[in-house]
Parts: structure tokens; sequence; C-alpha cells
């Protein structure tokens, strides 16, 4: 640990020893740091450092803070201890550079070079992506789950208290109708008396005039013992039961009678919910539009924006072309306004995955060493798609670069997400093209 690397945040090489390592090297591996930022001792306080970098051939990538040990804060001094999987890969890192974040500041250093011999051992494991940040996002993740169910928990006791509240006033409406009832069977019972006072009356005045025999009565008239169920053909009637609801749902009895309410019962039964619908597996289900909408996850697709030409200005915004669609429920859905000078201004809270294309032009005019497409949040930097010195064999970018780059971004509701150009202060690049941009939710 005697060799000492140093790093200015200026990026400025400061002429740092090679290090070297084995495959299967790490744990006991062990280099000491010092950080300045425009020549003096940068201030770790607060500040968290992380290594990042890509082994050979790009086979795995590294963001490690648990090797990190801070020894003097104000001085800028601190110990890295490689772990066992940063040796896993043999030859030369493609990257290697160390960061500092502090809320929503990040920082980071120039680059410097790790070399990793191979070793005898063709049962070496096989090179992973270390990020040792996984653990800690799951617990927030786990964290942000419990405060969900509480709060499902508090709305659940709400409906139940509303519920509770209107079923006070449906009983109230019932003993309302149970009076009226009363009263209804009162005015029935009056009107039933009037009505056999005026039965007897038209009985007294039908003995007054002419009527049937009982004999003619009786040639003329069906008998009871006529009303049969083949005189009155009612065997052309199905005398089926009506179904309840079970049967109505199940929609496979072939002797029931179904009522309107079964009918409804019926197609309720039918109806895909969100989860049916997001397992995929049913084949005997109806969706709803809303309830599919509710289930695609919003993705939309923007074509190559114009190129800007001689760019010198670090923060330049870089134009997206025009949308060309995306998911079904894209336009309604749509959880940002496209502003006119291409940001997004989001209107609710959200996790995206933006995927992008640049075409990156250097030129010979005073060409800048390192350009970057950054994604800002307000004014929080992400790095997007970034181009160095280091990532050319000579030590300069070549002329013309086609770069991708992808990044996770959360966003809260009114915050602004904008692509802008990161370069060398007082250099300039010929020309830059964002040639695709895809943004979706996750």
């Amino acid at each position: 640990m005697s060799e000492v690397l140093r790093f200015d945040l200026a990026k400025d090489p400061k002429g740092n020893p090679i290090t070297y390592g084995r495959v299967g090297d790490g744990g006991g591996f062990v280099r000491k740091i010092k950080v300045f930022e425009d020549g003096k001792p940068f201030d770790l306080t607060g500040w968290i450092p992380t290594f990042e970098g890509n082994t050979s051939d790009y086979k795995t990538k590294v963001f490690d803070s648990e090797g990190i040990t801070i020894t003097d804060e104000k001085s800028g001094e601190f110990t890295y201890t490689f772990p066992n999987m940063a040796f896993a890969v043999e030859g030369q890192y493609e990257r290697a550079y160390f960061s500092f974040t502090k809320e929503n500041q990040r920082k980071s250093t120039g680059n410097f070079e790790i070399i990793v011999f191979g070793n005898s051992d063709i049962d070496a494991p096989e090179a992973e992506t270390i990020i040792t940040e996984y653990n800690k996002l799951v617990a927030e993740l786990q964290a942000l789950q419990k405060e969900n169910i509480e709060d499902l928990q508090k709305q659940q006791n709400n409906y139940i208290q509303s519920a509770e509240s209107k079923f006070g006033i449906l009983q109230g409406d019932i003993a309302k109708l149970q009076k009226q009832i009363d009263t209804f069977k009162s005015d029935v019972n009056t009107a039933a008396s009037n009505a056999v006072t005026t039965i007897n009356k038209a009985l007294e005045e039908f003995k007054d005039q002419d009527f049937y025999t009982k004999l003619e009565a009786d040639n003329r008239f069906a008998k009871k013992t006529d009303l049969t169920k083949e005189n009155v053909q009612l065997g052309n009637v199905d005398n089926y039961a009506t179904a309840n609801q079970t049967e109505a749902e199940q929609g496979i009895a072939l002797n029931k009678f179904v009522t309107p309410m079964g009918v409804k019962q019926h197609v309720d039964s039918r109806m895909a919910d969100y989860s049916e619908i997001s397992v995929g597996q049913s084949d005997d289900k109806m969706i709803s539009p809303k309830t599919l909408a509710d289930t695609i996850k919003f993705k939309e697709v923007f074509k190559e924006g114009i190129a800007l030409s001689n760019v010198a200005n670090e923060g330049t915004l870089v134009p997206h072309g025009d949308s060309v669609g995306g998911s079904l429920n894209h336009v309604n859905n749509r959880p940002y306004t496209v502003n006119s000078d291409g940001s997004f201004t989001f209107k609710r809270a959200t996790n995206l995955l933006v995927t992008g294309g640049t075409k990156l032009v250097v030129g010979d005019t005073n060409p800048t060493d390192y350009l970057h497409v950054n994604a800002y949040v307000n004014n929080a930097l992400n790095e997007f798609i970034a181009l160095g010195a280091t990532a050319a064999t000579n030590g300069t970018l070549r002329l013309t670069w086609s770069a991708m780059g992808q990044r996770v971004i959360s966003v809260n509701s009114g915050d602004v997400l904008s692509l802008k150009i990161g370069l060398r202060s007082g250099k300039q690049a010929f020309a830059v093209q964002l040639t695709s941009l895809k943004i979706e939710e996750v």
C-alpha cells in the first residue's frame, strides 16, 4: 500500500502508477488515494466515494463503495480494497475512476490504468457485475413497500368507516319505508272495506237481473276437471326453475331461466381484473378498455433531432425529433409535457428507463478531449452517454463516434428532464446529433 494514487477532480492527469493485479486477487489488495480539487485537497465530508470501472472488453461493470475506508476527510485521503471479482477478467480495464456523490451532486476523477494478468486456474469464476449498493436499494424498496401497505390499510379503514356511516343512513331510509308501508296497509284496509260494501251492493242489484241457471252455467263454462295440462297446452311451455347466481355465472345449465340480474352476474364474472391481465394466462375472460389501459406501461419513441454545429458551450440543450408513438395509450397517458425547447416537465412521480443514441463529431479545430450527453433532472446531472480520451488507443478522441446510452432515472411531479452537452471548457465539438430517443416507465 506504499504507492499513492493522486487524482484531481478537474481530471488533469497526475502520472499515477499503473495498478497491476492477477485473476483471483482481491480482498487484501489495497491502494491509498488522495483527491484534489483545483490543486487543493478535496474535503470528503458528506461525500460518498465509489470505485467505478469497466473491465477488459466491458465484460464486467464494477460499482463498489464497500471497499472504501476514509482515513482523513479534510485532506481528501482514503484507502480502497479491491474485491475479488474486480480481478475476474484478464486484460486492461477499459475505464476506471472514482466518483463522489452527495445529495444531488456528483463529481468524478480522471481515469487510471488497471492491468489484470491471467493465472493458470482454468476454473476461475465467471465475471459478473458488482454493485454493492444493491442491498441498500433492496432495503429502500422494502421500506417503501411497507409504507404503501400501511397507506392501503389506512384507506381500507376509511372505507369501512364510510360504509358504516352509509349503512346507518340506509337503516334510517328503511325505517321511513316501513312507516310508509304501515300507512299503505291502513289505506288498503279502508279501501278493502269500501270494496266489500260496493260488491255487496252490486250483488243485491245483480239478483234483480237475468242470470244463467246452474245447468246453463255448467254447459257454458269449463269445469275444474276440464282444466288439464293437455287442454290448456301447458306442455308446450318449458317448466324450468330460475338460475341462482352461481348457475348464472357458470353459464352451463340447459334447464334454467335467467333473470336480467343473472345476465349481469354472468357478464361480471367473465370480466378480467388487473391481476388476471398482468398474469396473462386466462383465455376465457373479457377485458374492458380502461382495465387494459391501466396495465400498459407507458413508452414513447422520438425520431432523430437536428445536428448542432461547432458546439463550444457546456450545457447546450440537445434536441430530439418528433414522436413516432409507442404504447397504445401513449398520448393520453403521457407522464410529462413536451416543452417547446425539447425538455420534459413531469406531471406525476415515476421511474424511467431513458435510452438514446448519438453521433458525435469532434473535428480538428480546438477539439475537446471528452464529450458527454448528460440527462439532467432539474440541475442534477445523470451521466447518459460519455466519451473520453482514454476510449482511444492514441489518447485522443477520433473524429467521429456513434455511441449509445441507457439510464434509469427517478422523477417527481414538477421535475424537468433535459439532455445537455458536456465538454472541456474552452474546447469545442464540430457536431452533435441525437439519433434516437426512447422513454419508458419501469
